[in-house]
């Protein structure tokens, strides 16, 4: 009896032991998960969730590189087109001279010569733009010096043998001899200029219209994903806290309940067990 009685008892402290290490096991994890907010710490915490997270976070990824790839460009357009401002601005200033050097026929040279100073100093200013802005070390106006801008045949002519001979290429740069020699050609240079750089500046327009769309676009779809993310992977601490208080009570009345059996154990087995027969005298 007494042999059974021990099993018993050996079985009951083991089920509390093992029951205890359940209870202590669940207070762990429900502290390390309020301690890192988050429900999934490891692979064996949920394997398919931490897979399909790790699958968002790659397209996560992805998400962030082409929003740093629109920033980067936004700014990019943004000296371009703030170069392109200023260029607009002296080809109306241009304009202007070009139209008033070839309206009056009564202008004085020195009048004349005053116009032809203005214009070389605003082509000067159209080089040095063109030349010196940059992004990131990178020329953002290639294609719009001087003489790049404004190119026009000029009318054909015939040489002292009456043959034809092709109209010379002439351009901004070529401003200051023009209003002299051919004002009608002159207004054709600077309006050709002025329609590229307007041509230029409503492109850089539309590609960052399209950019703030697709930018709205792919915000949207980070936030969802970070959302998905968080859903799967964040810690519940309404409910964590709640599992750890109860986890703790278990814990709590296992180590009583075995307490107690140890020594209810000990109180039968000293009831049982027989007493040392005395000697006769």
């Amino acid at each position: 009896m007494s042999v059974g009685f021990l099993s018993s008892i050996g079985m009951f402290q083991g089920f509390g032991l093992s029951q205890l290490r359940v209870h202590q096991d669940s207070i762990g994890q429900s502290l390390e998960r309020l301690s890192t907010g988050k429900r999934i710490n490891r692979a064996s915490d949920d394997p398919s969730a931490m897979i399909a997270a790790n699958g968002m976070k790659a397209q996560r990824y992805a998400l962030e590189k082409r929003l740093d790839s629109f920033e980067r460009e936004t700014s990019w357009l943004g000296a371009r087109e703030g170069a392109l401002s200023v260029m607009s601005d002296f080809m109306v200033e241009l304009s202007g001279l070009v139209v008033q050097a070839g309206s009056s026929d009564a202008m004085s040279e020195e009048e004349r010569e005053g116009i032809r100073v203005q214009i070389e100093g605003i082509i000067t200013g159209i080089n040095h733009v063109a030349g010196t802005t940059t992004f990131g070390g990178e020329q953002v106006l290639v294609g719009f010096s001087a003489s790049e801008l404004g190119v026009q045949s000029a009318k054909p002519t015939s040489d002292e043998e009456g043959n034809p001979v092709a109209g010379e290429r002439v351009s901004l740069a070529d401003l200051p001899r023009l209003i002299s020699e051919d004002s009608g050609l002159a207004q054709d240079v600077v309006e050709s200029a002025g329609t590229r750089v307007s041509g230029q500046r409503g492109v850089i327009g539309n590609r960052l219209k399209s950019i703030d769309a697709e930018k709205s676009a792919l915000a949207a779809e980070f936030e969802n994903i970070n959302g998905a993310i968080s859903m799967i992977e964040d810690a519940d601490f309404a409910k964590e806290t709640a599992e750890l208080v109860r986890s703790q009570i278990l814990e709590q009345a296992t180590i009583s309940a075995i307490q107690i059996g140890r020594e209810n154990a000990a109180r039968i087995l000293d009831l049982i067990t027989p007493m040392p027969q005395s000697k006769a005298i």
